[in-house]
């Protein structure tokens, strides 16, 4: 009997599960905003689907660019094809999408490797600065002391495990699918968390109030004492006319 083709199969079963990680987070948190009408949600995948790989894409052209110059300081004209293939891995693998039946693409800074590392570290810091802004919420001293205890268990239990999560995936990306180095991992997911740090304390700061609970697990178990959250705010001006009390018709 031979154990090797399932084994085989099994790995790169693996590796195309771990390889659409992004994209299948990005796709169940769109369907998921757009039939629940989470708009916490929805700005959520606006950040991962968009923002993520926009600021990779730059990060990427920027360095391909630096490459470019020390390639005429050098005077070295395979010092910048040497960078971009270090960044864009192998192709059947490392790429967000199967692209197994172009494995002659070019090498450019659109199909470096770094995205699923980008994106992946974004959704997963996104979700622990959300569970961390649970766990660290004011509350009164009002609220019901066994809630505000269930809020911060279950905010703790999600830190601890998206963090284990986080190093379980950049672990296998490095030593199973064999992509990037890891140092080079360990920049770009760090890259991608800071992009997540800024887009989360923007929705935060100039959204609603209870963005920091996108799944509004606290506002739908906990009371509105024992959640924490406080009364709407937004960053736009409100029209003179919005503050009047409205009227009823004659």
């Amino acid at each position: 009997m031979d154990t090797a083709n399932p084994i085989l199969k099994t790995r790169e079963t693996m590796i195309r599960v771990f390889r659409g990680f992004p994209i299948a987070m990005l796709i169940t948190i769109t369907l998921l905003g757009s039939f629940q009408g989470n708009i916490n949600l929805l700005i959520f995948a606006v950040g991962l689907g968009i923002l993520a790989p926009l600021t990779a894409l730059i990060f990427n052209v920027g360095i391909d660019h630096v490459a470019f110059l020390l390639t005429k300081l050098l005077g070295d004209d395979g010092f910048r094809e040497a960078i971009r293939s270090a960044l864009s891995g192998r192709h059947e693998v490392c790429g967000l999408f199967d692209t197994a039946n172009f494995s002659s693409a070019p090498t450019t800074p659109f199909n470096f490797s770094s995205y699923w590392a980008w994106m992946s570290s974004f959704f997963i810091v996104y979700l622990i600065l959300n569970a961390h802004d649970l766990y660290t919420r004011e509350t009164p001293k009002s609220a019901d002391p066994i809630a505000v205890k269930a809020r911060k268990t279950r905010a703790l239990m999600s830190i601890v495990f998206l963090s284990v999560a986080l190093f379980l995936l950049l672990l296998i990306r490095s030593s199973v699918m064999v992509c990037e180095p890891w140092y080079m991992i360990a920049i770009y997911a760090g890259l991608g968390g800071g992009v997540a740090t800024g887009w989360y304390k923007f929705v935060r700061n100039c959204g609603l109030g209870h963005f920091d609970d996108i799944f509004g697990i606290s506002g739908r178990l906990l009371s509105k004492e024992a959640s924490g959250i406080k009364s709407p705010k937004m960053c736009l001006p409100i029209a003179p006319d919005a503050k009047k009390p409205a009227t009823a018709p004659a």
